[in-house]
């Protein structure tokens, strides 16, 4: 069932979110709702264990708008599970560019470059 529903997903990101795209442009709501149509996609992946349609899912959604900030929080923790500490740092970096104060964007890089030492 979950294998359905996933391809479900996969299937209208492809198909129906590249026509939204243009209507999301003008739309600040449907601007964020179409990021988070593909942000979501990127979570069910994760779920499953497919960490690089999960990435690809995200990087989508965060060409759509750079503001999701689980986008680029998702990426730096199964970057870390995967032992890819510089990728790791780069999104957590990106994170703290957009909110300096952000506790976990402070802590997750700091965790990533001691296991890299």
């Amino acid at each position: 069932m979950k294998r359905y529903i996933v391809s479900i997903i996969a299937i209208s990101a492809i198909l129906i979110l590249p026509m939204l795209k243009v209507c999301g442009e003008q739309d600040p709501d449907i601007h964020y709702n179409l990021g988070i149509s593909y942000y979501n996609p990127g979570n069910a992946y994760d779920e499953k264990g497919m960490f690089g349609e999960a990435v690809y899912a995200w990087k989508d959604a965060l060409d759509i708008d750079p503001d999701i900030m689980g986008a680029h929080f998702n990426p730096g923790i199964d970057y870390g599970k995967n032992e890819m500490y510089k990728e790791a740092i780069d999104e957590y970096k990106q994170i703290l560019a957009r909110r300096p104060k952000g506790a976990e964007a402070l802590y997750n890089p700091g965790v990533a470059g001691k296991k890299d030492l």
